[in-house]
């Protein structure tokens, strides 16, 4: 099952701006490279689609509401990284701002730039770790310092790791189907607050409400569990939640 991305715009780059590809057969899907704009969205449409500026990305993510652009194919190879061999295992995503200015990371661009990425390392099966989901300022032999240190990596490793589990419109409904095990493991792991190797209601209950879903009550939380529960004891084990996931 395709994990859903958000609404898109095809907004296409200048074909002097990235090489075409046939990904992930040519090269694997390894990496998501995080970015940061130093432009408006506008502007960064029109660097993107200016044969002479020999840049892109595979999206771009909007401040004030969230709107997410597509520029180059995943199957084909964006020049973003800064580095070869990154940009041929690598999705680009840009985010419209500036490094030092905060306010331009509202919670409308972490949650759609989240809800993408999720989706990329679900079709990839990229983990959701640090050491995958990468700044630009991390590419080896990378001159840029984005997405800078106002980026909250913590917060929106979260977010993806939630748009991975909780799938369907609402995040009570839906049943999650992680990309492998590793990725399942790192968001077992992020529920199973005290470590006990169980998800409890109230463990479940806690974490969304860190995630800003503060909806899942813990009879709510109870029920989620229970449709994964398969002995009946009210908690949930790696290996339950692992098969909820294989369904």
């Amino acid at each position: 099952m395709e994990r859903r991305y958000p609404p898109t715009r095809w907004l296409p780059a200048d074909g002097a701006n990235h090489t075409v590809s046939d990904r992930p057969g040519a090269h694997p899907v390894d990496f998501v490279v995080v970015h940061v704009t130093e432009e408006t969205f506008a502007d960064t449409r029109r660097i993107f689609q200016d044969p002479r500026a020999k840049v892109s990305a595979h999206y771009l993510v909007g401040s004030a509401d969230g709107r997410v652009a597509q520029f180059v194919r995943e199957k084909d190879i964006a020049w973003h990284a800064g580095n070869w061999d990154y940009n041929t295992r690598s999705i680009g995503i840009e985010h419209e701002g500036w490094t030092d200015r905060p306010e331009y990371f509202t919670d409308a661009l972490y949650r759609a730039s989240a809800r993408l990425a999720a989706a990329v390392c679900h079709r990839y099966r990229i983990p959701v770790t640090r050491d995958r989901i990468i700044g630009h300022s991390e590419v080896p032999g990378a001159t840029h310092t984005d997405p800078g240190p106002h980026w909250d990596w913590d917060r929106y490793l979260e977010l993806v790791t939630r748009e991975l589990i909780c799938a369907g419109p609402t995040s009570t409904q839906g049943e999650a189907h992680m990309a492998d095990i590793e990725a399942a493991r790192t968001a077992f792991n992020r529920f199973d607050v005290d470590g006990d190797g169980f998800i409890t209601a109230a463990e479940y209950k806690s974490v969304m409400a860190q995630l800003g879903d503060h909806n899942v009550t813990e009879t709510v939380a109870q029920a989620i569990i229970n449709k994964k529960d398969g002995n009946g004891d009210g908690v949930l084990s790696f290996d339950e939640f692992w098969a909820s996931l294989d369904r």
